[in-house]
């Protein structure tokens, strides 16, 4: 997958101390309908975590906060301990995978 680079604000390189991943005090809205409202939770590494909710509770945006394919409005995401905002691309899928629920069929061969 090709993503334009963000650079990381700090200059020094941040290298992430394991796999845990933290939301610390995270605020995120579409526009103006707020999705999450400081939410606090730390997934440790080597177990099983499971975000469970109503549709429309917040857990695809979750996941979406942890990619990086958005930025909280408040609050912090870690990944072993290091903001995921100062990691590149590349470093940060080094530590994480998401498989989303949602499937996309193509009509045409793979060649």
């Amino acid at each position: 997958m090709d993503l334009e680079e963000q650079p990381a604000p700090a200059s020094r390189s941040i290298e992430p101390r394991g796999h845990d991943v933290e939301l610390a005090g995270v605020t995120f809205a579409y526009e103006t309908m707020p999705v999450l409202r400081d939410v606090s939770f730390r997934a440790r590494a080597g177990t099983t975590t499971a975000i469970v909710g109503p549709s429309g509770a917040g857990k695809s945006t979750i996941l979406n906060l942890v990619s990086r394919f958005w930025d909280p409005g408040e609050g912090v995401v870690r990944i072993g301990g290091a903001d995921i905002r100062e990691l590149t691309h590349q470093q940060l899928f080094e530590h994480i995978t998401v498989v989303f629920q949602d499937v996309y069929l193509f009509r045409a061969t793979i060649g």
